[in-house]
């Protein structure tokens, strides 16, 4: 799902809810002995075993506060985007250059959206109806249809296959998100992505991204995204050692010809503008698995849109964003 982060049974399930508290409060706490000896740094890429499973569990708030300016009046309207669910990453094979082929499932998704009265609409795939059929039937749609994912060495997912069964289960296979929403996903599971072959504590690298963007009720087109994450140290909690890696956007530009792409024929020419953007993220990662246990991530926009009148008035609008995402591993084997 787009923005949609994409959370163990066993010793480690204490670990990831200390994970969690970590993430939360953004501390950081360093264990010195072991920097010691790690000579030529740590490893974070992809180091796994075919058959390694993990289930994560996301949890995603969208608030999102739009102001309409018309000739004669204002319209100010809020709305707000509970999401949750639950995603199963199975590691089928793993080549010699340390690339690998995944399988990724969303087993459950429920999202709540409550309306500028104060309604709101409940979603749920357990459930066998919801309050927004439309959107009830496309998230029942996504459930249960296994992914196969491709992951590169440097933990970059590269490709995405088995959108088919999904678009053949919606009522509108327009409405099923495309392979670059799902590249998202997966990406903000297991991964680190376009990670070095080893880093010491204290240093980074970066990576861009080009997620799609959209606002409620309207795909923009897409965010063009660059990264720097910094390898912060590295904490023992119940006896696993986990990286600590903080990320910030360093720079997020705007493509918006998906709002060109929409505008009936004959309509005005609307001018789109990101007028201020921030992304952080905070991600636990399990050494002794090589994939992450636990994500935080925020990100912040406004957005401006403008339509000229016949008469020289002008529409505008401008919509503020703020989405935050937690992402645990729950489960492994």
């Amino acid at each position: 799902m787009p923005h949609e982060t994409f959370r163990s049974a066993c010793h480690r399930s204490s670990a990831s809810t200390v994970a969690v508290c970590l993430l939360l409060a953004y501390s950081v706490f360093v264990t010195p002995a072991y920097a010691q000896t790690v000579e030529n740094g740590i490893e974070l890429r992809p180091r796994w075993t075919p058959g390694q499973v993990a289930t994560f569990e996301f949890t995603n708030v969208r608030d999102s506060r739009s102001s309409l300016q018309l000739p004669d009046r204002t319209i100010d309207t809020d709305f707000e985007i509970r999401s949750k669910g639950r995603v199963r990453w199975e590691v089928e094979k793993v080549n010699r250059d340390g690339s690998a082929q995944c399988v990724m499932t969303l087993k459950w998704m429920s999202a709540a959206l409550t309306l500028p009265d104060g309604q709101t609409l409940e979603n749920d795939t357990r459930k066998s109806r919801g309050d927004d059929e439309t959107m009830h039937g496309l998230l029942k749609a996504m459930a249960g249809k296994p992914l196969k994912v491709e992951v590169a060495s440097d933990g970059t997912i590269a490709e995405i296959e088995g959108l088919k069964a999904m678009r053949d289960a919606a009522d509108d296979a327009e409405m099923v998100p495309d392979a670059r929403d799902f590249k998202e996903t997966a990406t903000e599971l297991a991964v680190l992505s376009g990670v070095p072959v080893s880093l010491p504590i204290g240093e980074g690298w970066s990576t861009d991204f080009v997620w799609n963007y959209g606002i409620v009720g309207m795909d923009v087109g897409a965010l063009e995204q660059s990264w720097r994450y910094t390898l912060d140290g590295v904490e023992t909690i119940e006896g696993v050692d986990v990286a600590v890696i903080r990320g910030e956007a360093q720079r997020i530009e705007l493509d918006p010809s998906a709002v060109a792409e929409q505008q009936p024929e004959g309509m005005p020419d609307v001018s789109v503008r990101l007028a201020d953007a921030e992304a952080t993220q905070q991600v636990l990662f399990d050494l002794s698995r090589q994939e992450a246990v636990g994500r935080y991530a925020t990100l912040k926009t406004t957005l401006e849109l403008k339509i000229p009148l016949p008469n020289g008035q002008t529409i505008e609008r401008s919509v503020t964003e703020t989405i935050e995402g937690t992402t645990v591993r729950i489960a492994e084997k």
